[in-house]
């Protein structure tokens, strides 16, 4: 690959050549990097929007993890895009942010509630400490926002500790609103575009960056807005039909195979920036194309991985449904591009080197691809949906 970009410009010249160094420093700019850009994202209207989705269920387990907008990713790299490439390699930025969201996805469970961890929220982000962040009550909103390290909250102040409150989850003032795929990923752009009406010229700009919470009213006298539109005092609630539990076998088999998503990544990767010479312009094109379809993929299975009801119009007849039953052409969109994946981790194998380095990663990701092959068929048809018919 190419780095003249970050040969040019780069700032610490000592950690160019150490793997340590580079990771360390990586592993620690990325993470309070995060830190900061999850707390814009709940201080400004147009990030909130983005991120409203991830706090949008009523259940905490696994797949709230997974549980993301479907356009969030255009934007989570904001953060890292003004500063991180004049400190740390490329390289080393793209593998560490995987291995940070790899791991900032066990936060999201209690199956280790029970479990004495009380020393580790000293430094790391816990399960427990991870769910005070989801809770809506007042005592516990807007804290903890730490991805790995909760060393941040406690530095700059916004560590909340469990006072014994019991945590009630979801978006504050909005019960239930997280079974429809439009409203969770959409109804906070409308509610911004309708408070914008009020306001007149250059000042509708400032929605974008006040607070989710934030009115016109809150700063503006009456005379210098428009007439009020009843619809932006508060944003409208969407409820299910009746609340039912959440579907374990679904969290936990799609979960743990989106998981399985993360590693060919990663490998190739680590193959991208330590045997950069053996790859043609044709192979990034290729791994650009994988990478592009892969991140289609996951962003849809990550939307509709929600863990909860799918509400459906219909006769009041409730009664599960498979993943594949919900989603036929995805499932069989998903089963072509992992084939495709494969076929080329093949040709790379037999055809475009005889280094042993090379076949070794790409032995690697044509065995790991070829059991994702039979993962994925058992997923689709394992993990189930509770319908929900209403009139």
């Amino acid at each position: 690959m190419n780095y003249q970009t970050w040969d040019n410009y780069r700032l610490i010249n000592e950690f160019s050549n150490s793997f340590i160094l580079n990771s360390v420093l990586s592993f620690l700019l990325i993470d309070i990097s995060i830190y900061w850009f999850h707390i814009l994202e709940h201080k400004t209207n147009i990030f909130w929007a983005f991120h409203l989705p991830h706090h949008s269920s009523d259940y905490y387990g696994l797949q709230l993890a997974l549980r993301q907008s479907i356009i969030v990713y255009f934007v989570f790299w904001i953060p890292f895009i003004f500063y991180m490439p004049f400190l740390v390699h490329p390289y080393y930025f793209s593998l560490y942010f995987y291995i940070n969201r790899y791991l900032a996805f066990f936060s999201h469970t209690r199956m280790l509630s029970g479990i004495n961890i009380k020393y580790l929220d000293l430094i790391l982000v816990t399960p427990s400490v991870h769910e005070i962040h989801h809770a809506s009550n007042k005592e516990y909103i807007d804290t903890n926002f730490g991805s790995i390290l909760i060393i941040w909250d406690r530095i700059f102040g916004t560590f909340q500790d469990d006072i014994g409150i019991k945590i009630e989850l979801g978006i504050s003032g909005i019960p239930n609103a997280s079974n429809t795929m439009d409203w969770i990923n959409f109804n906070h752009f409308g509610h911004m575009y309708r408070i914008s009406k009020r306001l007149k010229g250059l000042h509708k700009l400032k929605v974008l960056y006040k607070s989710p919470g934030w009115l016109p009213e809150h700063q503006y006298d009456e005379k210098d807005l428009h007439p009020k539109d009843k619809s932006i005092s508060k944003q409208p609630v969407k409820t299910i039909a009746k609340k039912k539990e959440p579907n374990s076998v679904l969290s936990f088999i799609m979960s743990f195979y989106l998981l399985s998503e993360t590693a060919p990544a990663i490998a190739l990767l680590f193959a991208m920036g330590h045997l950069k010479y053996y790859f043609s312009n044709m192979d990034y094109v290729k791994i650009m194309v994988l990478f592009l379809t892969q991140i289609l993929f996951v962003s849809f299975n990550l939307e509709n991985n929600n863990n909860n009801p799918i509400i459906r119009k219909g006769q009041n007849s409730n009664k599960k449904q498979s993943f594949f039953g919900v989603f036929k052409l995805f499932s069989i969109f998903q089963l072509i591009r992992l084939f495709i994946t494969l076929y080329y981790f093949y040709t790379y194998i037999i055809y475009d080197t005889n280094d042993n380095n090379i076949i070794y990663i790409f032995n690697f990701l044509f065995y790991y691809t070829a059991a994702q092959i039979l993962l994925w068929l058992y997923s689709i048809n394992t993990s189930f949906y509770n319908i929900i018919y209403s009139k």
